[in-house]
């Protein structure tokens, strides 16, 4: 009786896992169905094992080799009605080949259930690592731009400076050659390219 009534406690409760897994917003086992599963497996424990309880003797068992005689429990299948056995076969094996088809075709579907969950696990994981990996490149983009900004505008300023000193170096007239003033005339218009090349940079 224990043993008929750990299988199908095992069904109720793989039942109830299904149901938790593959359904988790549909109907659960209330608290009342809860106690009448376990009205219905105390009575499908009992009707099972009952002809067991019923037929069961302790039968003789001879040995005439060593002059023994031992004793064990079971049924005198020669005493009980053929049809009555039949009957006692039939149903627990009907009983349990259906526990054991739900076990089996509901621990499949937990199964697949959870490798579908799996799967898309890995696929969000996927997502929000794609996801970061941009955020962090327009992040290192923006800062390139800025850096570019900055050395643009570093160089304008340096070459507007090199201009500025070089006309002031002309009004204030330090140049007195003929070389240095066709130096200050060479120097003017390299200051004015490193400008035009700041700029185009």
């Amino acid at each position: 009786m224990c043993g008929f009534s750990s299988i199908f406690l095992l069904a109720v409760i793989t039942l109830q896992r299904y149901l938790k897994v593959c359904r988790p917003f549909g109907s659960q086992l209330s608290l009342k169905l809860r106690r009448i599963s376990l009205l219905v497996i105390f009575v499908l424990s009992v009707t099972v094992s009952a002809p067991f309880i019923i037929w069961s003797e302790q039968l003789r068992i001879p040995n005439i080799e060593l002059n023994l005689t031992g004793y064990m429990c079971g049924i005198n299948t020669m005493k009980v009605n053929h049809n009555s056995y039949r009957t006692f076969v039939f149903y627990p094996s009907l009983v349990i080949v259906g526990v054991m088809m739900e076990l089996i075709i509901l621990n499949v579907l937990i199964g697949r259930q959870m490798i579908i969950a799996s799967k898309m696990f890995t696929v969000m994981n996927n997502v929000l690592r794609m996801r970061t990996t941009n955020t962090q490149l327009s992040a290192s983009h923006n800062s390139l731009e800025t850096s570019f900004a900055n050395i643009n505008s570093v160089s304008i300023s340096l070459a507007e400076n090199d201009l500025e000193s070089t006309s002031n170096a002309t009004n204030n007239g330090n140049m007195s050659t003929n070389c240095d003033v066709t130096g200050r005339q060479t120097n003017t218009p390299i200051t004015k390219e490193r400008i035009s090349a700041a700029k185009r940079f």
